[in-house]
């Protein structure tokens, strides 16, 4: 049995378990997310066909292994340290990660510890592989983050620590997915998620800047890369209480609503014309609000920005970042006037997803000129 407390200067609620044992087998054909869990699962001897759906602990070679399948698809193995419900809790890719390469590093295959070490750039300041199994109940584990870029998990005993493993915050590393296999799953993630309950709005106007106006105001955000790419969103007044903007009058900021909160309402589809490594493009269609949730559960930040506004559309840029794994989605789409004014419809999208931090300047250099200069309707 592991149980441990948690301390986490990055706000994570992550429990230690108790060993469970593996339910009745699930006699479905299983595959693997990622090339590197199909080499673990070999590695292990492991059966796909003998794991049962959901979250599940196994015993291999005297080692406790943390299972998960979502249908007939194996999406993680690693070494058992976390509960199931860190599974799923905030910062679980990093969880994920942790237990993963653990389990890596006893089973490397053809390669070396040492080579693994070296190539992600993972350290063991303090410690090593072999004190994993030391880890016993009681232990304190914790977790800090520095700028996004490099996390250094801890496991004490008594006051003092006996593992201290650092790691690069970047997706690729935390995923196990090369950016062909992110890509490859970037439809099944969405249609997975959840469509989230919508936050509530501002109760009042305080908060808000006035517009030019009466009873309209912006809620002012962030911007990214340039001030025009940002976050704001767009109020009116109704009955004394805020209401997220979707009038065709003012095309420009309910687009920006529309992109950015799913609270703006309507019934809205993306027809996703999906940029892939290689040259290659697929199609696909989902709701709005739930590749709203989707960046949200992804831990994504929505920054809007209009390029041009045409005789029948809006043209703009959505840009998704997520700093802490260090990728951007970064989206194009065409917004016409009659879908505001509808209330419904299909906004044509454009997507290239996973985009390294590094990157996205690069890839948005072609299109920064095209923001807009003037201040948008809105404003004036």
């Amino acid at each position: 049995m592991i149980m441990a407390r948690i301390v986490l200067s990055i706000t994570l609620t992550l429990l230690m378990m108790s060993v469970q044992p593996v339910h009745a087998q699930n006699k479905s054909a299983g595959s693997f997310r990622t090339e590197l869990l199909r080499q673990l699962a070999q590695s292990l001897r492991l059966s796909p066909d003998s794991i049962p759906e959901g979250f599940s602990c196994k015993t291999i070679d005297g080692h406790c292994i943390s299972i998960i399948k979502e249908g007939p698809i194996i999406t993680h193995l690693g070494y058992h340290l976390f509960s199931e419900e860190s599974h799923s809790a905030n910062r679980s890719d990093v969880i994920s990660f942790i237990e993963r390469m653990f389990l890596y590093l006893m089973y490397p295959g053809e390669r070396t510890q040492s080579w693994i070490l070296r190539d992600y750039k993972l350290k063991f300041e303090k410690g090593g592989i072999s004190d994993v199994k030391r880890i016993a109940a009681g232990d304190e584990f914790s977790m800090s983050i520095q700028s996004g870029k490099k996390a250094t998990a801890v496991w004490s005993r008594d006051g003092k620590s006996f593992i201290k493993f650092t790691f690069p915050m970047e997706y690729s590393l935390l995923s196990g997915e090369d950016k062909v296999e992110a890509e490859n799953c970037l439809e099944k993630d969405i249609l997975k998620t959840v469509i989230e309950e919508q936050r509530p709005l501002p109760s009042n106007a305080d908060l808000m800047t006035k517009g030019n106006q009466s009873g309209f105001y912006t809620r002012k955000g962030d911007y990214y890369i340039v001030k025009p790419l940002n976050s704001d969103t767009y109020y009116q007044l109704i009955d004394e209480k805020p209401s997220l903007l979707l009038d065709i009058t003012f095309p420009a900021e309910s687009s920006a609503n529309l992109m950015l909160d799913a609270a703006t309402g309507g019934d809205y589809q993306l027809n996703i014309k999906q940029i892939l490594y290689g040259y290659k493009q697929k199609q696909f269609r989902v709701s709005l609000k739930q590749w709203l949730s989707f960046c949200h559960e992804q831990g994504c930040q929505l920054y809007f920005g209009v390029e041009k506004v045409l005789g029948t559309e809006i043209r703009a840029s959505v840009i998704a970042v997520n700093e802490m794994a260090g990728y951007n989605h970064v989206m194009f789409v065409n917004i016409p006037f009659k879908l505001i004014d509808d209330k419904k419809g299909v906004v044509d999208a454009q997507i290239h997803a996973y985009v390294p931090m590094h990157n996205v300047t690069n890839l948005f250099e072609s299109y920064k000129k095209k923001l807009r200069k003037e201040p948008i309707v809105f404003e004036k």
